[in-house]
């Protein structure tokens, strides 16, 4: 079996000089600027022998669910490849034990038939794929027949890193292999980069659930996906993984690497990750209810639907339940939710306290719950394409939320109804169904069905809230704009 644990537990530091603010009294500026870039030569000698190109060939279906066990992959592309389109992609990896073991991004091997690894001396080697992990863009790959005295990159400690240290980069950024470049912490802890950043470069972007980002001004740019980030002593700190293509640029993100290293651990050994599994919907909290319910400043995420026989049933889970802590971490969003679902245990007790308006306690309800492990995903393919069919408002609801209206019936109150929803869409996430009365979107009442379709297609809202209907009872929730 790989030697992954070994070598990521008792990786030896780079002999580079610790550096500090203090200045010796023989020491000239000079001197101080000198052993800094001391330091960066250090690191770029010793490092960029453990970083390589990882080299793509192969397909893919636009629009297409692919599975992340490697055995379900082969087995889905070798029956998809009539459909699929042909392409060459290129990255970057680095290596962490002398099996040839290579930790390096999801997107970058994302329908890969085969994979060429080129060293920093110019060597070749082909390379499989061991497991990939959609949910955090994590992925292992493995040299078929390593060459000996490989090079490998110090581990370090993400969970030490500190805004403002320096963050090094090394990659193949639009394919100019073994690129150095210098920037710095900017920030830690960013879990909702794709609600905040739609510009966000990274294929595959929108997959990922399990997110708690470095934020670097390090210039990294397409190639240096899979690449590490390094502290000024040559460790590992991160998986450079995505950039903001918009505005002035210089914000990059990356995986931390004890999140990359769980993972990886898992991928290396399995092929695939275990995560625990509560089995609810949930969405933002509109700050105006959160406001309403005395729930104080800041995000919250509310329960919009309890799926049969699943943890959370067992654990008396409510529709409209407003989560507060899961797993005794304060819950503030969506993301901060998901990440404790996946990083509980499976199998054992978990506490969760949530907002009941209608219990006793000022509301606040204790639960526990058992998760067990997350159901896999049938993968699926993509819808066929309507031709011929003229985009009006009501197509561009249906094609950005999938969710379609009708007028009420009769004397049913005002509104517009959900006539259907597309399998998948972000109306179906939001926990909407058909039947359902929209009554209200963002602060505007909602009379017809032109007035639903006007308010949606006008929303600039990452996520748009909505209230509406469902047997006699009035609910909320929120719905993703794409």
């Amino acid at each position: 079996m790989s030697r992954i644990f070994a070598a990521l537990a008792g990786a030896a530091v780079l002999a580079v000089p610790a550096l500090g603010f203090a200045q010796a009294p023989s020491q000239t500026p000079l001197d101080v600027a000198l052993a800094l870039e001391q330091a960066f030569v250090s690191v770029a000698e010793h490092a960029a022998a453990g970083v390589v190109t990882v080299i793509v060939d192969g397909a893919h279906i636009q629009g297409a669910d692919i599975p992340e066990d490697a055995e379900e992959l082969r087995r889905w592309m070798q029956r998809e490849k009539p459909r699929m389109d042909p392409f060459q992609g290129m990255g970057s990896g680095f290596l962490v034990d002398s099996d040839g073991t290579i930790f390096t991004n999801a997107h970058v091997v994302a329908g890969a038939q085969s994979i060429e690894i080129v060293f920093s001396d110019g060597r070749t080697g082909k390379a499989d794929v061991v497991g990939v992990d959609k949910g955090s863009d994590v992925a292992v790959i493995r040299l078929i027949d390593p060459p000996k005295n490989l090079t490998l990159l110090p581990i370090g400690d993400s969970d030490a890193v500190r805004v403002g240290q320096f963050a090094i980069a090394i990659g193949s950024p639009l394919k100019l292999a073994g690129s150095f470049t210098v920037g710095h912490v900017s920030a830690l802890h960013r879990n909702d980069v794709g609600q905040r950043l739609p510009g966000v470069a990274a294929d595959g972007f929108e997959d990922l659930h399990y997110q708690d980002f470095m934020q670097v001004d390090t210039p990294i740019n397409p190639g240096n996906s899979g690449g590490p980030l390094l502290d000024i002593r040559g460790r590992v700190i991160g998986i450079n993984t995505a950039i903001y293509v918009g505005g002035g640029g210089g914000i990059g993100f990356s995986i931390p690497i004890n999140m990359a290293r769980e993972i990886g651990a898992q991928l290396a050994a399995t092929g695939h990750v275990r995560r625990g599994w509560l089995g609810i919907k949930m969405n933002p909290l509109d700050p105006d209810l959160a406001e309403i319910y005395g729930l104080g400043e800041g995000s919250r995420v509310i329960v919009i639907g309890v799926e049969a026989d699943s943890p959370a049933e067992k654990g008396r889970f409510q529709e409209q339940d407003i989560v507060l802590e899961f797993g005794g971490e304060a819950i503030r969003t969506v993301n901060d939710l998901t990440n404790a679902i996946a990083n509980a245990p499976i199998g054992e007790k978990v506490p969760a306290v949530v907002y009941r308006p209608d219990a006793a306690n000022d509301g606040r309800v204790e639960l526990t719950v058992v998760l067990t492990e997350r159901p896999k995903r049938e993968p699926t393919r993509p819808p066929p394409a309507v031709a011929g069919k003229k985009a009006d408002d009501d197509d561009r609801v249906f094609h950005r939320f999938g969710v379609a209206f009708e007028r009420p019936a009769g004397k049913a109150p005002k509104g517009a109804v959900i006539s259907r929803i597309r399998k998948g869409s972000k109306a179906a996430d939001a926990g909407l169904e058909a039947g359902d009365v929209i009554t209200q979107v963002e602060d505007t009442t909602v009379s017809s069905v032109d007035g639903a379709v006007t308010a949606l297609v006008g929303s600039t809202r990452p996520f748009v809230p909505l209230k509406y209907t469902r047997a006699g009872r009035t609910k909320v929730t929120s719905i993703e704009s794409p």
